[in-house]
């Protein structure tokens, strides 16, 4: 597994801007770190790109602004701070969403506060941890109360001004992964159930 030691000119390096904290009050995370791999997931459909995770002592995630230029400038985004915040905001409605038992902390510290700090490569993390949940077991049961909360949920992550073509793709794989690992519920996007049918 491939680690950095967080330096500021790491940072720079890695194009860094900010950084969510995520403190675990509750036990929310579980060991197999299937729930940090779904948050990171959230994150990373966010305007915003998530390849290094930190997770001792508390969870970091370091953030990097994958808007461009041009965008920004054609469509007058926010800056990036504040789609750090939203992305925060989303992650501690998501951890309700799923327990709504669920006390975490979320902060932004400064890049001072974080030298030093120990990170994971995400995808060596969550493909050496991830559970493998086989269709064994899984319900095919999907109450309507329960959709329309993780279809609202998926309308805070897909800001509509930030829609492109193939982005239902984004959104269906991301709702089947949180009912699959959340709820053990094996739901069929519109394009598994329709293979004949070309989704954009």
């Amino acid at each position: 597994m491939k680690y950095i030691e967080l330096t500021k000119e790491k940072m720079n390096e890695l194009g860094i801007c900010a950084f969510i904290r995520i403190r675990d009050l509750s036990g929310f995370f579980d060991p197999g770190m299937r729930r940090l791999w779904l948050m990171y997931s959230v994150a990373t459909n966010c305007e915003a790109s998530v390849i290094w995770v930190g997770t001792e002592p508390d969870l970091l995630l370091p953030l990097i602004d994958s808007r461009t230029k041009r965008r920004f400038e054609e469509c007058g985004m926010t800056p990036f701070q504040k789609e750090v915040e939203r992305i925060g905001s989303l992650l501690k409605k998501f951890s309700l969403l799923i327990d709504p038992e669920a006390r975490i902390e979320i902060d932004y510290p400064e890049k001072e506060e974080v030298v030093g700090r120990r990170l994971s490569l995400a995808y060596d993390l969550f493909s050496a941890y991830r559970e493998k949940r086989s269709g064994e077991g899984l319900s095919t049961h999907l109450t309507p109360s329960l959709e329309e909360r993780i279809d609202s949920f998926m309308d805070l992550i897909f800001l509509p001004e930030n829609w492109m073509m193939g982005v239902c793709h984004s959104i269906w794989e991301l709702k089947k992964n949180i009912l699959r690992y959340e709820f053990h519920i094996d739901w069929k996007s519109p394009a598994e159930r329709n293979p004949h049918i070309i989704f954009d």
